[in-house]
């Protein structure tokens, strides 16, 4: 945003965030926006579908890594998937696949035997 601001004195950004398909329905319906940043494939091709974003510009600019994180007074360690199958591990926190990319990413890593079920 500051190279942005270098280049461009004088214009005003106003910054609108929040999830993705709730930020493109409001552009369907008539929101004003230059750019739409998507973290969600299927909005941007319910944008794309709605005719409200220009194909030709559509690009990636950013990608996801599922990472595996644990309180500070944990006694656990995990370093890959797997070791989410230790009964040890009582709960596991993740975001909706249905709305948040990076749990569609869990969900389809993970097998429901360590994430789905537990």
């Amino acid at each position: 945003m500051n190279a942005f601001k270098a280049v461009s004195e004088g214009t005003k950004v106003l910054l609108s965030f929040g999830a993705s398909n709730v930020l493109m329905q409001q552009i369907v319906k008539g929101a004003p926006a230059d750019v739409f940043a998507s973290a969600d494939q299927k909005a941007m091709d319910k944008a794309a579908a709605e005719k409200v974003i220009v194909p030709a510009t559509r690009k990636d600019f950013a990608a996801n890594s599922l990472v595996l994180i644990v309180p500070t007074d944990s006694h656990l360690a995990p370093a890959a998937l797997k070791d989410l199958e230790a009964a040890s591990v009582k709960r596991l926190a993740y975001g909706d696949p249905a709305s948040v990319p990076a749990a569609a990413t869990r969900k389809a890593r993970c097998r429901a035997r360590v994430c789905g079920t537990r």
